[in-house]
């Protein structure tokens, strides 16, 4: 059985693993060690009990087998980006042409540099190793985010938006970068990429043009990439659709990747999960009960010992049938309270452009 639960010290050495297997471009773990462990650390103590948690914090959380112990996938919540250190993005922005000499009229698109998101919630860092993607681990790991977050929405923003990885090759190149990054900062992507880590975002104000890009000016090698997502990164992208969330016409400034975003009670996890009675799967009382069970997810009410599980739940209007192994994952007994999502199915992709 898969669980999600908070990180701890203990999953350093498997959490390092993870993010050097994650690859070239997953900006949000493209760190060098001592600035992982730095955000390893802030990652064990945001689920603190008594923690401040108005200037921030990142929330990690771990999928781990609980047979084998591996640490099989990552994913996060930063509660409020933007206010230690801007958050800029490139907004994709149309304006009019018009000439009535030449008897022309017709729209552009250009690049403005914002700093857009303050204070808002990010959920990101999702990664699951290869051989673990085919068991729901995806979804679980994604999903749990949302019902860790509805667990204590004091500590997160109304708005919440996801920045998807863009078009990066294996060797580490981006066509945005290239086409646009690198003529203002002289240097290649990864370095670029891995610049936020080490300093508050100064070396972007200080670099980056101060004024409008137009689109139609850029190598059609960028423009083509403008908003579009990473191939490994589309079933990500579907789990964010599901869930409510929609691009708005903002990208990243160096692989041009979209940001996605979401009010935070319009999130699909926050609206239809239930809370239901625990109940021992031994106690169904007769066939009927046992042929209500459908694929969902189950969590606890905690912050410090959340935990999360993914798979057929035998469910009424009422109740969940939990059996050991399920209670013991989740840290509860018959007679607690849990909330329950119903699987839901993505409904195909919108487009980006």
């Amino acid at each position: 059985m898969l669980i999600v639960r908070p990180i701890k010290e203990s999953d350093w050495q498997g959490f390092f693993a993870l993010s050097k297997q994650a690859g070239a471009g997953f900006t949000s773990l493209a760190m060098s060690e001592p600035d992982l462990k730095s955000m390893f650390l802030e990652g064990c103590a945001s689920f603190a009990p008594g923690r401040k948690y108005e200037d921030g914090g990142i929330y990690l959380l771990v999928l781990q087998d609980m047979q084998t112990g591996v640490i099989a996938g990552i994913s996060a919540i930063k509660s409020r980006i933007g206010i230690k250190k801007p958050f800029f993005s490139f907004k994709v922005l149309d304006i009019a042409q018009r000439s009535s000499v030449a008897h022309r009229h017709f729209n552009m698109e250009i690049l403005m540099l914002v700093n857009e998101y303050v204070g808002v919630s990010e959920v990101g860092s999702l990664f699951v190793l290869p051989e673990h993607r085919k068991e729901g681990a995806g979804r679980l790991i994604a999903g749990a985010r949302y019902l860790l977050m509805a667990n204590a929405p004091e500590r997160f923003s109304d708005k919440v938006i996801s920045e998807l990885r863009g078009v990066v090759n294996a060797q580490g190149e981006a066509p945005f970068w290239e086409g646009v990054g690198r003529k203002f900062f002289k240097m290649d992507f990864v370095e670029a990429d891995s610049f936020p880590t080490k300093s508050d975002n100064q070396f972007i104000i200080d670099l980056m043009p101060k004024h409008p890009i137009y689109k139609d000016l850029l190598p059609q090698s960028a423009q083509d990439v403008i908003a579009q997502v990473h191939e490994e990164g589309h079933g990500a992208y579907r789990l964010l659709c599901s869930e409510g969330f929609r691009y708005e016409k903002c990208i990243d400034i160096f692989d041009g990747g979209p940001t996605v975003e979401v009010r935070f009670e319009d999130l699909r996890s926050v609206r239809l999960r239930q809370c239901r009675t625990v109940c021992s799967e031994s106690d169904t009382r007769d066939n009927q009960d046992k042929e209500s069970a459908t694929l969902g997810f189950v969590c606890n009410k905690e912050i410090a010992n959340f935990r999360a599980i993914f798979g057929e739940i035998i469910c009424t209007q009422s109740a969940v049938y939990l059996n050991d192994l399920q209670k013991i994952a989740l840290g509860v007994q018959a007679g607690e309270q849990v909330n329950f999502l119903a699987r839901s199915l993505p409904k195909g992709e919108i487009k980006l452009k």
